[in-house]
């Protein structure tokens, strides 16, 4: 199964607000198999993440591929509740850079809730409810973005946070804006 192609800025999709699933039927099921490739294919760097407008698809729908866990799929998902504290990641001297395989190169600390109440549906159409705190919370509110048209360097203008860009010694510099 071939990989499908990441579009990456300024490609006006990434700016679409994605349409909700109306049914889970086999064009869908082909779609969600191909994106779900796609992401375990992705490398320098590998994604944690993969939203379907990412692919030009615009669908509520992403994909997760967190350190030790399982490949998920996110069908329509909603965040229910969240946490009143946002946090950087990481310790305060430290923050967690976050990335994007649509941005590539570029990467900057985010204000992000610390954790997350999310309902969605898995590919055999059942609804879920999970709290999901830290990185995989982040990595979630970053794919959920994606499916409202924002991207995290949106994050950063609006909040005047640095950004940096990785160079080909994989070393990060700020980018002076």
């Amino acid at each position: 199964m071939k990989p499908l192609k990441i579009i990456t800025i300024p490609n006006p999709l990434l700016r679409q607000i994605s349409k909700p699933v109306s049914k889970i039927d086999p064009k869908i099921l082909k779609f969600i198999k191909t994106l779900e490739n796609t992401l375990s294919k992705t490398s320098n760097p590998p994604g944690v993440g993969l939203s379907a407008i990412q692919t030009a698809t615009p669908l509520q729908i992403f994909c997760t591929l967190l350190p030790n866990q399982p490949l998920k799929t996110y069908i329509n998902p909603q965040i229910i509740s969240k946490s009143i504290r946002m946090t950087l990641g990481g310790p305060k001297t430290n923050p967690f850079l976050e990335g994007c395989l649509s941005i590539p190169t570029i990467y900057g600390a985010i204000k992000r809730h610390k954790w997350i109440k999310l309902k969605w549906l898995d590919k055999n159409n059942q609804t879920h409810t999970q709290k999901f705190s830290d990185f995989p919370a982040r990595v979630i509110q970053h794919e959920l973005d994606h499916l409202n048209g924002i991207l995290f360097t949106d994050h950063f203008l609006k909040n005047n946070l640095p950004l940096f860009e990785k160079n080909s010694k994989n070393q990060l510099n700020p980018i002076h804006l």
